[in-house]
């Protein structure tokens, strides 16, 4: 399991949709600590910046590489994986959750 070493807290990180393989950014979030204290305050966080997506997967990356990903449907927020689809390994916002 990683550790909550990675520093994002009151960092920019960027927001992508990756269409045809091909990232495009589409926004930006900066998280305080409060928003990483569960799945929920996590979503609460999202929801605020990306309320005007459209449906598909989304990521979110700090400096070291992804942090996040997740999928929106109908303008919500309706899952944050936790597992990486290619790696296998738990994403690093889920060792930031209480």
């Amino acid at each position: 399991m990683q550790s909550k070493n990675i520093s994002i807290i009151g960092k920019k990180m960027d927001i992508f949709f990756n269409k045809f393989d091909n990232p495009i950014r589409v926004g930006s979030i900066i998280l305080n600590e409060k928003d990483l204290k569960s799945e929920s305050d996590f979503i609460e966080a999202l929801q605020k910046v990306t309320k005007n997506l459209d449906n598909g997967t989304y990521t979110v990356h700090h400096d070291n590489g992804l942090f996040a990903r997740f999928d929106m449907m109908d303008t919500q927020l309706v899952r944050i994986h936790k597992w990486s689809e290619i790696t296998s390994a738990i994403m690093p916002c889920w060792n930031y959750f209480k």
